[in-house]
């Protein structure tokens, strides 16, 4: 249940400020191209962070846990 909700959280995270882009670039002073830059990073951040942080999570937690048996 709550992995559901997380996926859920994600998607409304970055679907949601895409649907008035041009008034939140104008609301930050900011250009539309830095404000696609954002959504872009949030989306890749999310598909590439499993990728990189998983395996040291896995590593780490095995050395502690191999640290306690010896």
């Amino acid at each position: 249940m709550a992995t559901s909700g997380l996926c859920l959280t994600v998607a409304l995270g970055s679907a949601m400020p895409t649907g008035n882009l041009h008034g939140t670039a104008i609301g930050l002073n900011t250009s539309n191209e830095l404000i696609y830059l954002s959504i872009t990073l949030f989306v890749v951040g999310f598909g590439v962070g499993p990728l990189v942080f998983a395996p040291r999570r896995s590593f780490f937690q095995r050395y502690h846990i191999q640290m306690l048996i010896r």
